[in-house]
């Protein structure tokens, strides 16, 4: 009974560990030249071992056009599944449909991809193979910098990448400062994106009440993800000029504007959407201190009937603001790669 219940766990142990067979046809194609058909079969045939697969070839000009046919071929060769599927080609496209079968005939799983380039064609092997093996579309395992996140594949999106665009949104003072004025904010915005971080150099100009405000900064952010949808963070530094109402005590609590400007620092996280296409989505929410001086101010003394002079040392102006902004491409930038892999 004890080396029964042990056969029963070796097999249990060897089937998670066994590799899944699959049978490859060749591919169905009228527009292609042989060899570029001999070369994408191959091709599946090295991702797909790579992968984990034990792989057959189908018999020398065996090509299938449905999930029964390909299931026939995969019991006379032993293999759990059947690879079959089409090259054609569309102006200067070429079209990669794929089709995986089981034993009963029905389709598990399908794609389709599109080449720029026949040259090209190994990287959206790659990815539809990469697909295959983890049960999802191709178009699922792309990111901006890389098609199967193995060190031989070439980059298919920018290393670099320049974006314009603008945010809106709101300030909101903390403590006192800008006398608690909370603010419509706005930026121009220009970022120049590497493969984990981007530049931002912007300007922004928030208004709301008695106060007012204007500041040129420039940051440094991390991204966090190479996906379409990233969390970021950094910070930056820059200068704010800005009118800030202040309450003066001593003269019978009027309401006074100060104007002066001073150094600005901040940190800001948020998150960076759409990635992989020409344009960004950015929700951003930051921190921002700004270490303003000592302000001269003229004030009309009723009892006296005289101009008196005072300073007032503004202090650091604190705030909180949300915005939601889109940059789109203005040039190319750096490519490491063409962008030939597009999901239909």
């Amino acid at each position: 009974m004890k080396k029964f219940a042990l056969l029963i766990l070796a097999i249990a142990v060897f089937g998670c560990f066994a590799q899944t067979s699959i049978l490859i046809y060749d591919f169905k194609s009228a527009d292609l030249e042989q060899s570029t058909v001999s070369a994408v079969h191959e091709l599946f045939k090295s991702e797909l071992t790579e992968l984990g697969y034990s792989c057959f070839d189908a018999p020398e000009d065996a090509i299938c056009s449905d999930g029964n046919c390909a299931s026939e071929g995969a019991k006379k060769a032993g293999a759990q599944q059947a690879l079959y599927g089409t090259l054609s080609r569309l102006g200067d496209k070429i079209i990669v449909s794929i089709y995986v079968a089981d034993l009963s005939g029905a389709t598990v799983h399908s794609d389709r991809l599109t080449s720029e380039f026949v040259e090209n064609l190994d990287i959206v092997v790659g990815r539809l193979a990469r697909g295959i093996a983890e049960g999802v579309k191709a178009g699922d395992v792309i990111d901006k910098t890389n098609v199967t996140e193995t060190e031989s594949k070439e980059p298919t999106r920018r290393k670099n990448f320049y974006t314009v665009g603008a945010k809106i949104g709101y300030k909101f003072p903390l403590g006192d400062s800008y006398g608690k004025e909370q603010m419509w904010h706005y930026e121009a915005v220009a970022m120049y994106e590497l493969e984990k971080m981007f530049v931002e150099g912007r300007g922004y100009y928030g208004s709301g009440g008695d106060a007012y405000a204007w500041g040129l900064n420039i940051g440094l952010y991390y991204i966090f993800s190479p996906k379409d949808f990233s969390p970021y963070a950094g910070g930056s530094a820059g200068i704010e000029w800005a009118s800030i109402p202040f309450e003066f005590d001593e003269f019978d609590d009027d309401w006074i504007i100060g104007f002066d400007n001073g150094p600005a620092v901040s940190v800001s996280g948020g998150l960076l959407m759409f990635q992989t296409y020409d344009f960004r989505l950015i929700l951003d929410l930051r921190y921002q201190a700004v270490f303003m001086g000592n302000v001269e101010e003229e004030h009309w003394n009723w009892e006296t009937e005289t101009y008196e002079t005072f300073d007032k040392d503004l202090g650091i102006q604190h705030s909180l603001a949300i915005t939601l902004g889109i940059t789109r491409r203005t040039t190319t930038g750096d490519r490491t790669g063409t962008a030939c892999c597009m999901p239909w």
